[in-house]
């Protein structure tokens, strides 16, 4: 009963996200150009290691 309340509510919500940017990692360093007042949001599915 949940699943049929809930499935609505998550596709009328889908428009409202998306994604600048999509970077693929292919066990290369990735360039994210940051600007100031700006906030980026990365998300992994890896643990990965941050380096400026």
């Amino acid at each position: 009963m949940k699943k049929a309340i809930l499935i609505p509510i998550l596709c009328a919500l889908a428009p409202l996200a998306h994604a600048l940017e999509v970077l693929r990692w292919e066990r290369l360093p990735l360039a994210v150009p940051l600007v100031v007042g700006e906030e980026r949001v990365i998300f992994t599915d890896r643990d990965m290691r941050l380096g400026l």
